[in-house]
């Protein structure tokens, strides 16, 4: 009998499950490796670091489009995200306070804010948040924007002339 199951699983072994099964961490989850993986131990200008040349990739793919909108939501969305790697970075709420106060938010406001209770996603969107780390801080930072990216493509396209092609009879 043990025979017959140690040539199942020879053949298993050179299987892709098997090869699959090997990228599985402790727990039978996959292991965190997108370049938002919620910060957990890495600076945010590495995270920014990551992300630039994902940011660069779909700023050329969709740098034909004319939908303004669409890359300030997403300008916002990215903001967001970071802000609150930020938040659970800063896992005490003493902690929290007291990068608030450093980045200029009032002792009172900060301490409110600090402890209360709400999520990171939910924090990273409020108006505390966004007065600390406002969008310039990021582009310090070296995030790129993708509505500036976009007007600097609409730019260069501009000088290009574009016209339908005429059907030579």
């Amino acid at each position: 009998m043990e025979e017959k199951l140690s040539g199942v699983y020879d053949d298993m072994a050179s299987s892709s499950e098997a090869q699959s099964i090997e990228g599985l961490g402790e727990a039978g989850q996959r292991e965190d490796t997108r370049a938002d993986a919620e910060g957990r131990g890495s600076s945010l200008t590495g995270v920014i670091g990551e992300l630039t040349p994902l940011l660069r990739g779909w700023i050329n793919y969709f740098r034909l489009s004319t939908v303004k909108i669409a890359f300030e939501e997403l300008d916002g969305w990215i903001r967001r995200k970071l802000r609150g790697i930020l938040w659970r970075q800063w896992k005490k709420p003493k902690t929290r306070a007291k990068r608030l106060i450093k980045r200029g938010i009032e002792r009172a406001r900060a301490f409110t804010c600090a402890y209360n209770g709400r999520g990171a996603w939910w924090n990273a969107g409020a108006s505390h948040m966004n007065v600390a780390f406002p969008a310039k801080w990021f582009t310090q930072q070296g995030l790129m924007s993708l509505l500036a990216e976009h007007q600097r493509f609409m730019c260069f396209s501009r000088t290009a002339v574009c016209r339908t092609a005429r059907t030579v009879v």
